[in-house]
């Protein structure tokens, strides 16, 4: 439904709901979020009119996603439970953090929890080191409508990799949403990475918010490159002395489709340390907006911020846009940023071609080196060779699509 309804019937969802959720403090959570809903604003996200976009999608009766590869081992004190069966009123943690790091605040997020239809909860104890990825593989079913939910908890003194998947069931059209909440413990080190690929049948909402604790360190990866029109907005708040996050994103935009995405983080304690890095590329008809914004709040000195925002255009009917926005309100702090829109180096083309390169061969490897930064830093080797094999995909049909233009 465009712009979505006006009120979100409360006996509806405790009918729907209540006799699912295993904890009644979920569906508290849930008429809670359903209030909120009737008086929130839209998320902002400039530049971009998404507001008839189809995201209010019913859900599913089922789960509407599956895990194809099932769920990790559990071991070492690792655990991961499915959120609607979960006895979160007997894990601390769990109503400690659920809903606390993504604040439901605006519509949407509003939408997202009062309907939430699946979800995990990670809990990683402290002192956990594990080398090997913990690897979540999601699938949302065409024509579901999928609310899905995860809060990964990490204890303190742990050292963790996750690698989170989504790609989506080609069929028929759904609005989608997806929310992430991740806490890092004091002293720390996570390494985060998600990939979203959906189809264009899927329309989606997606929000990942994390907190750092003091000391902690979250180094966070990012890969963008869905077909269909989404709404990404990644957020991190440095809420301890020390803590630090380098938080880097790719996005390729092809065919019609539009794609928002806001990437903030927020310098609240002192020393805390902020990067954030942002390359996209945009094909064909495309539209791309990199919101970076960096925010160092009273009192956090001597804290850092820094961000860089690129967009290269492949196509004259290609629109994009890099905002970067830096909101600082104390002295004692160091800031910079960087941002451009453009097109691919002639001069790097030149070179490889004057190497015997084609100049299509030529002007994809130059985009590749552009985002590579973010591409290496992927910590799966088999999901790396994914990503790179979907962009070398989205490439090929954009400079396909460019040659019928001319």
């Amino acid at each position: 439904m465009a712009f979505g309804p006006k009120t979100l019937a409360k006996q509806a969802i405790q009918d729907q709901f209540g006799p699912r959720d295993h904890s009644a403090w979920l569906t508290a959570q849930r008429l809670a979020a359903a209030k909120i809903y009737e008086t929130a604003p839209w998320p902002d996200f400039p530049k971009v009119q998404f507001h008839a976009w189809p995201l209010f999608g019913a859900p599913a009766a089922d789960a509407g996603i599956r895990y194809p590869d099932g769920l990790p081992d559990q071991k070492d004190g690792l655990l991961i439970t499915p959120l609607l069966d979960a006895a979160i009123d007997q894990m601390p943690w769990a109503t400690q953090y659920l809903f606390q790091e993504a604040t439901v605040k605006d519509r949407l997020t509003a939408f997202h929890v009062a309907q939430i239809n699946s979800g995990l909860l990670i809990h990683v104890p402290d002192h956990f080191h594990q080398e090997d990825p913990i690897v979540l593989n999601t699938e949302l079913l065409a024509g579901r409508t999928a609310h899905h939910h995860v809060l990964v908890v990490v204890g303190e003194d742990a050292q963790v990799t996750i690698v989170d998947r989504y790609t989506g069931e080609v069929g028929a059209k759904s609005g989608d949403s997806v929310v992430t909440e991740l806490v890092v413990g004091a002293g720390s080190r996570v390494n985060y990475a998600n990939v979203d690929a959906f189809d264009d049948n899927i329309t989606a909402f997606i929000r990942r918010q994390a907190t750092v604790a003091q000391g902690g360190v979250l180094n966070w990866t990012g890969g963008v490159l869905n077909d269909g029109n989404v709404l990404v907005d990644t957020s991190t708040d440095l809420v301890g002395t020390g803590a630090e996050a380098d938080v880097k994103m790719v996005a390729l935009a092809s065919g019609k489709q539009i794609q928002g995405m806001n990437t903030r983080i927020t310098n609240i304690g002192r020393q805390t340390t902020a990067n954030i890095l942002q390359h996209g590329v945009i094909l064909e008809n495309a539209t791309l907006v990199f919101n970076g914004i960096g925010h160092i709040v009273k009192g956090a000195s001597g804290a850092d911020a820094q961000q860089e925002n690129r967009v290269l255009m492949l196509s004259r009917t290609a629109h994009g846009d890099a905002n970067p926005i830096l909101l600082i309100d104390e002295n004692d702090v160091k800031a910079g940023h960087a941002a451009s829109v453009g097109r691919v180096d002639e001069s790097q083309m030149y070179y490889l071609m004057s190497r015997g390169l084609s100049r299509d061969l030529a002007q994809r490897l130059v985009i590749r080196g552009f985002l590579g930064a973010v591409l290496t830093a992927i910590p799966l080797p088999a999901v790396q060779k994914d990503l790179i094999d979907t962009i070398e995909r989205k490439l090929i049909h954009g400079q396909a699509v460019a040659h019928a233009q001319e």
